[in-house]
């Protein structure tokens, strides 16, 4: 299965502008698009996840269901 999405968002993820949840929302429609399957699991290398943790879109989108603390 070759999927026809790149790694690389066209705004790194720890510029001010990020669009993670944009940029995961797209390549989860890709995947479902190629094989019907919902993905409900993400791996990140651990200085990505470093960064992302503290965009104040993340914490927005889990602001009621980790009193704003990503783990």
């Amino acid at each position: 299965l070759t999927i026809p999405y790149t790694s690389t968002p066209a705004i790194k993820w720890d510029a001010a502008n990020a669009t993670v949840i944009k940029d995961v929302d797209a390549a989860k429609e890709v995947v479902y698009n190629n094989c019907g399957l919902e993905p409900n699991l993400l791996v990140l290398p651990r200085a990505v996840f470093t960064k992302i943790k503290r965009l104040a879109e993340f914490i927005e989108l889990i602001k009621y269901t980790q009193k704003g603390v990503a783990t």
